[in-house]
Parts: structure tokens; C-alpha cells; sequence
């Protein structure tokens, strides 16, 4: 059983392979001068520049980078401001204009967007393999997939099925064998269809950089892992990402169903590359 060091405590995870478990922390919490190199702090960050965006990882303008399951398109406008050109950027969400448009009114943040990049509504992540072709993006994002708890819509069996309908199967029957929660449920279900079209649609040496909470850390336990094609790199920090970069550059966590942002202070970047 591998040990995950969190501000809340201790996680435990089986180990994905030996080479997560060299690379990952066990047992207790260390302080910030035994965190090591894994732990890489924005502060030891210069300040982005123009056509790259510096924090806890980098994002660069002559990359072509794909953030998935945009909520109130914060992010992909975070990013695109330290662009100079932000033609290699692409950003796709899994609700309809109109219905962001509602809830979060970022109408003008859209328009700006639509003329500076690509942007794709209603596009849920099992879908991605047909818009895009194969080994066309250096790096897929993702951001904070279903996070937190929220009044689920009449449809919501229905959005579920559209979103995870993949040969995953074995994912969600494990969840439900051991009495999974249904938010978890979703979220392993979907992580799964996310690792099968990160691989698909990444380049040889791309990366994947996948944003979760601690609290939902746990999807990515026992997930079937059949993706060989993709080697788990490291687990960073985010809170601090967050409030010298990420925030000053406007960015606000966003996701499905849910309007109101939410806390990052125990948050992580888990940081995979397309072998």
C-alpha cells in the first residue's frame, strides 16, 4: 500500500508501479524542506513571459494544447493572455454556450475567446477522439472534473451516460462492488475515458496535466490502469500555482453543474507523458 502525504493527513493508495513508488511520498506529512524536488513551489518560478506561462508546470504558445471540460472558461483565458499568438490552443466544454453563458455570464470572456483560439461546445471527453485526430496535441488538460457535490438535474443518468459510455465497464462495476459514492462512481468512469483519449490524442513526449482535489485523489486508485502508453511523471503542488500565478492572471475554478467556485487548498497536479 503506497502512503500519499496530504494537508489533511495521510491517503493511501495501491501503487500504480515501482516507478510511482520511488517517486512518490509514504508516511506522514514532511515539512517543506524534506518535500524535495517532487514538490516544485511556484515560487521557485520566474514570472511568466510572453508566449509562456510559468507556474508549477509550463505552458507555451508554440506548443498545441487541448484543456478539456472547460467550466466558465477562466482557465483557457489565464492561459491565453500570456500568449502572444493563441492559435495552438484549444478548448472544449462539455455544456452548450447558451447554458455557460447563463450560469456564469462570461458571454464577453467567449467572444474574446472564440476570436483568439479554438473553442468547441458540448464536446463531453468520450468524444474527443472523434473531433480530434490522432497525435495532434502536445498536451491535454484537465481541470478539477466533477468536483464537489451538487443538485443533480432530472437527466442527470442520461448526461452520465453520454459523458463516460466507453469500454470501461470494469471501472464502474469495482465502484459500485465496494459501495462507492455515486460522485466517485462519475469520476473513475470518466478519468478512465480521459487517460483512453489523452493517449490517442497526445504526441510521443506530450504530456497530460490532470488537476484534482485531494478528496477525489482517490478516483485514481485501482482505475484498470490500460493505458501503457502513458507513464505517470509526478504529483505537484497547486494551492501555491494557484494564488501567484493562476489567480492574478484570472483564472476561477469552474466546473459542470456547479456555479459557485470552490477551494484549492488541497489541490494537486498529476503530471503524465505519452511514451
Amino acid at each position: 500500500m503506497l502512503l500519499f502525504a496530504s494537508e489533511q493527513g495521510t491517503l493511501q493508495y495501491p501503487a500504480f508501479s515501482t516507478t510511482v513508488m520511488s517517486r512518490l511520498w509514504r508516511g506522514k506529512l514532511p515539512s517543506k524542506e524534506q518535500r524535495g524536488q517532487e514538490l516544485i513551489h511556484c515560487s521557485e518560478r520566474k514570472a511568466s513571459l510572453l508566449g509562456e506561462l510559468r507556474a508549477e508546470v509550463t505552458y507555451q504558445e508554440s506548443s498545441q494544447i487541448l484543456l478539456l471540460g472547460e467550466g466558465n472558461f477562466s482557465f483557457c483565458a489565464a492561459v491565453q493572455r500570456c500568449f502572444k499568438d493563441a492559435g495552438g490552443l484549444t478548448a472544449t466544454s462539455y455544456e452548450s454556450r447558451e447554458d455557460i453563458v447563463k450560469r456564469f455570464g462570461a458571454g464577453g470572456r467567449l467572444r474574446g475567446l472564440e476570436q483568439r483560439c479554438q473553442v468547441f461546445y458540448s464536446l463531453p471527453v468520450v468524444e474527443t477522439r472523434k473531433r480530434f485526430r490522432a497525435a495532434s496535441f502536445d498536451c491535454v488538460v484537465f481541470n478539477f472534473p466533477l468536483v464537489g457535490r451538487s443538485p443533480a438535474p432530472p437527466d442527470h443518468p442520461v448526461m452520465m451516460r453520454q459523458m463516460y459510455e466507453a469500454p470501461r465497464m470494469q471501472c464502474l462495476n469495482h465502484c459500485i462492488a465496494h459501495g462507492m459514492p455515486q460522485t466517485l462512481q462519475d469520476l473513475r468512469f470518466l478519468l478512465a475515458e480521459f487517460f483512453t483519449a489523452s493517449a490517442f490524442l497526445l504526441r510521443a513526449g506530450g504530456e497530460v496535466h490532470l488537476r484534482l482535489t485531494d478528496q477525489h485523489c482517490t478516483a485514481l486508485s485501482r482505475l484498470p490502469w490500460n493505458w501503457p502508453q502513458l507513464g505517470f511523471e509526478k504529483r505537484l503542488d497547486f494551492q501555491e500555482a494557484y494564488e501567484k500565478v493562476y489567480r492574478p492572471l484570472g483564472y476561477r475554478p469552474g466546473v459542470v453543474l456547479k456555479r459557485a467556485p470552490f477551494s484549492v487548498a488541497f489541490a494537486s497536479t498529476w503530471v503524465f507523458r505519452r511514451r
